[in-house]
């Protein structure tokens, strides 16, 4: 049938140009349903609108009014004259039109046919052979607006992705795409006029959605005579609307009241709702409401107050007595679109095509945005604040139920003065979900304690787990190591994916899973070790590379699981250069995470060196590319490791709504020779790195919402041929530039600054330069550390500095303890945990006083708390006690079991690298 249309639209576009692509449509869609087309950008809905009548005569209940309802042409039977299909066969929100020559098409396919360069052109009716538009005016009308704006801004309309494209079944079917129309292009093509709001609010509000880069500097310490060590800290923190809190128990109490009241009031005073498809009780929970400008055409708004229910939005005149309309959640809506401060739901009713609401708030219609596209995808979102149930219809409740933030935030932002950061953080509602891809590799070949059917229960229960963990948005694809694609014992390895986890065919995929002995059918080993293995789970994801969404809103995940145990006897240096090409291949993907989960009760040489091979630097001429972000994991057993599977999920794979944070570091030009990178901390050690570079890249992967990544950099100055330090003072040495998924922060730069005496004094940023929002200052504690065993740091030095530079150090020592007897290993810990106390002398911490926060907790859980890094404490004294307290459990395991404390201390290091 594609073949047939297919000749058919070339023997037309022979005739005139442009012309539509086929409509595809998958095998299991009837050819007179409504179908789904997979796409990437949505071609907005033009922005003029034909002339309809008023909201409430499309009331869905009252579709079978004839008076009320549209009169239209019944299309069942008709055939599109462009693309020879039923007209019924129409894409979300599209229309069918009727022609001057009394023929009808498809909207999209009449806007394809015109041909943008020459808008006065109309196209042929293939039917007739006649020119020809549409009958009504005002839609010929806003289809010719719409092709103006393709011609204007191609890259926002670009053909390769318009609403025909069907892609492959393995992509992202995601149809609830947010408009890429900017705001000075809508202002172009748009009638309609939406007021600014408050400049700074709206600016303050753009800032606080910005991860927060920060680059600052230890006190310079002199080396040599003109040489100094400028010790650099570069810390990356998400966005601040990560820093809201959930709501107290007197604002529960506020918003049950608030559910009720409503529901009450809708009852008693809405005169029409027996119109509602849905009774009262039938609507479900009540999420949020406001006054929104609501329009079925674009053009006529009314002002409206707006419920969202967990079954339905309810449409209600501005005097709370009429029923206006109803749009039901999980069958109407079939996509959502936004233009500046204008939502569009494409609706699946004819009468009613598409719907628009509108507030001159942005953050009032980013609210509506975010949770109406978790309603339609189905996303768990937990409880709604308080402040997110109503951001302007406080005035709807009984004083007793209004919340005075809310009502001080409506105040604020109707007068235009400045509202105070900590208001808007807790007003804005949360981050954009960011899909997930995660591509799982196991080997089917079983060199491990277990029996094959043990092995195979093993990852058969771990499999459903997961996948029943993923969300709807997520995607899920399997490599296995060792068998063939027709599943028998093989050195090679086999894919599927990358698909929904709702897929019906996994269900089949993951219980004929067949595990195998390490021998081929003449008795030879298939592997002869784990690095073999790991070359295929990299190999065949590079294979699965063209299945898996790549866009920046994506957070893909390779996740290898490690469990043989093979006897190593000689180096294996070409297999890990092969490896270590595939990596460097694969990473050039920046929102690609590889983590290496080891199950076992010891760590193998292949993880080990495989995970430093993720982190090991790239250098292209005079620049290097470094990559933080990976992890490698060790849980005893399968067991184990489902245990804490929940929370790696919640906490370390879908929670990172920023995949990745790339930052640019450059010399000042001119300057070259009196600057080098010196060292650079790569899991959780100092390296050092070639003088000469000019160039350094950090990215920075998964920025995790109340969590804080840091990285030690050391520069080195070279002062010694300046005669005169004065002429340099205050002097401009490197510049720096951070870019996230879409969004990109100005260039800044760090100086060097000369005392009198002319030595340097400190490596600093303009206060302006220190991060990339002036809001990092807001609401942060304040410390002076005093730390005499921590030089050179002083006593004016940013908390997070000292905290990675003890880090640092207990990674250093923890490394030289596992090969350490036991008399040296006493001794080093003692001197590490009085090191650490240094650190809490800092802080302050009253003598005697003691958290004991973790000696509670069984090692599972202490593996969860340090995972997260500083997320489960509420401040610095508490995360370092708990350092402590964990150095010294490991002490007294020394004494009992060395072989275990070792380990012990592998598997500290790397929670905390």
């Amino acid at each position: 049938m594609n073949e047939k249309r297919k000749s058919k639209l070339s023997i037309i576009n022979n005739i005139m140009k442009p012309i539509s692509p086929p409509r595809r449509r998958h095998s299991n869609e009837t050819l007179g349903d409504p179908i789904k087309i997979s796409r990437n950008t949505v071609i907005p809905p033009p922005l003029t609108f034909p002339k309809i009548p008023q909201l409430e005569g499309y009331s869905i209940s009252d579709h079978s009014n004839p008076e009320r309802g549209i009169r239209k042409k019944n299309f069942a039977d008709d055939r599109c004259v462009f693309c020879e299909e039923l007209l019924s066969n129409k894409l979300a929100g599209e229309l069918g039109l009727q022609l001057t020559c009394s023929h009808s098409c498809h909207k999209y396919c009449f806007l394809e046919m015109m041909d943008k360069n020459n808008l006065e052109s109309l196209p042929f009716c293939t039917q007739c052979e006649k020119k020809t538009q549409c009958v009504d005016a005002s839609i010929q009308a806003s289809i010719k607006h719409q092709k103006l704006a393709e011609s204007l801004f191609p890259n926002n309309f670009d053909k390769e992705h318009s609403p025909f494209d069907t892609m492959s079944h393995l992509k992202d079917y995601d149809t609830l795409v947010k408009s890429s129309v900017s705001a000075n292009e809508s202002q172009l093509l748009s009638p309609i006029s939406t007021p600014t709001g408050n400049f700074y609010n709206e600016k303050l509000y753009n800032e606080i959605l910005k991860p927060r880069i920060t680059v600052t500097a230890d006190a310079a310490s002199q080396v040599t005579d003109g040489e100094y060590d400028l010790d650099c800290l570069i810390s990356v923190k998400p966005s601040q609307i990560s820093n809201c809190v959930s709501d107290s128990s007197e604002d529960q109490a506020i918003k049950s009241r608030i559910i009720q009241n409503i529901k009450v009031k809708l009852a008693l005073r809405v005169n029409n709702w027996s119109d509602s498809l849905l009774p009262l009780e039938e609507l479900g929970d009540l999420r949020m409401f406001d006054f929104l400008e609501i329009s079925s055409n674009g053009s006529d708004w009314d002002n409206i107050s707006v419920y969202f229910f967990g079954n339905a939005i309810i449409l209600v005149d501005y005097n709370g007595t009429r029923l206006m309309g109803e749009v039901l959640i999980n069958s109407d809506i079939s996509s959502i679109n936004r233009i500046e401060n204008v939502l569009v739901l494409n609706l699946s009713n004819e009468a009613l095509p598409e719907l628009y609401m509108r507030h001159s708030c942005s953050l009032i219609i980013s609210k509506w945005e975010y949770y109406l596209i978790q309603a339609v995808k189905k996303i768990l979102v937990g409880q709604i604040p308080l402040l997110h149930t109503t951001t302007n219809a406080w005035e709807l409740l009984d004083e007793c139920n209004r919340s005075t933030d809310g009502l001080k935030f409506c105040s604020l932002w109707e007068k235009n003065l400045d509202v105070p950061s900590s208001l808007l953080r807790r007003i804005m509602p949360p981050a954009e979900n960011i899909p997930m891809n995660m591509n799982v590799s196991i080997s089917l070949i079983n060199c491990t304690d277990l029996s094959n059917l043990e092995y195979k229960k093993n990852i058969i229960s771990l499999l459903q787990n997961l996948r029943s963990k993923l969300r709807p948005i997520d995607k899920l694809g399997l490599i296995f190591v060792g068998v063939d694609g027709h599943g028998k014992p093989s050195n090679s390895g086999t894919f599927i994916g990358c698909v929904s986890p709702s897929w019906d065919g996994w269900e089949n995929i993951i219980n004929d899973i067949r595990v195998f002995a390490n021998e081929d059918d003449r008795q030879f080993p298939i592997f002869d070790n784990g690095f073999e293995e790991m070359l295929i789970s990299f190999e065949k994801y590079k294979k699965l590379l063209p299945y898996i969404p790549s866009g920046p809103k994506n957070n893909n995940r390779l996740i290898i699981l490690n469990s043989n145990n093979y006897d190593l006897t000689e180096p294996q240096r070409f297999i890990k250069s092969k490896i270590n090409d595939k990596i460097s291949f694969l990473q050039a993907n920046e929102n690609l995470t590889i983590d290496i989960i080891r199950i076992g009760k010891s760590y193998s040489i292949e993880a080990q060196e495989v995970y430093n091979l993720i982190s090991m630097p790239t250098q292209c001429n005079d620049s290097l590319n470094i990559v933080s972000g990976s992890k490698l994991l060790r849980f005893n057993s399968f067991s184990e490791f489902g245990d804490s599977f929940d929370f790696i999920m919640e906490h370390s794979l879908q929670s990172g709504y920023i995949p990745y944070v790339t930052i640019d570091f450059q010399k000042v030009s001119g300057i070259e020779s009196l600057i080098s990178f010196s060292e650079i901390e790569m899991n959780g050690e100092m390296v050092s790195i070639q003088s000469n570079l000019t160039k350094l890249r950090i990215v920075v992967k998964n920025v995790f919402p109340l969590t804080e990544r840091n990285i030690m950099m050391k520069l080195k100055l070279n002062f010694s041929e300046v005669s005169n330090l004065g002429n340099i003072m205050n002097y401009k040495i490197i510049n720096y530039h951070s870019l996230w998924m879409e969004g990109e922060d100005d260039f800044k730069c760090l100086r060097t600054k000369f005392n009198e005496t002319g030595s340097p004094h400190i490596l600093f940023s303009h206060e302006s330069d220190v991060s990339c929002s002036p809001l990092d200052q807001i609401d942060g504690d304040t410390y002076f550390v005093d730390i005499p065993l921590l030089p050179p740091l002083s006593s004016s030095k940013d908390q997070s500095f000292a905290r990675r530079k003890t880090e640092l150090a207990i990674i250093r020592s923890l490394r030289i303890v596992e090969s350490a007897s036991a008399d040296e290993t006493e001794i080093i810990i003692s001197h590490l945990i009085s090191l650490v106390f240094g650190i809490i002398r800092g802080f302050e911490i009253e003598p005697g006083e003691s958290y004991k926060i973790i000696e509670l907790k069984c090692y599972s859980e202490r593996r969860k708390s340090f995972m997260l890094h500083f997320e489960n404490f509420n401040n610095n004294k508490k995360y370092i006690q708990c350092l402590v307290e964990e150095l010294e459990s490991i002490n007294d395991l020394f004494k009992r079991d060395p072989c275990s404390a070792s380990i012990r201390c592998q598997d500290f290091a790397n929670w905390i690298i």
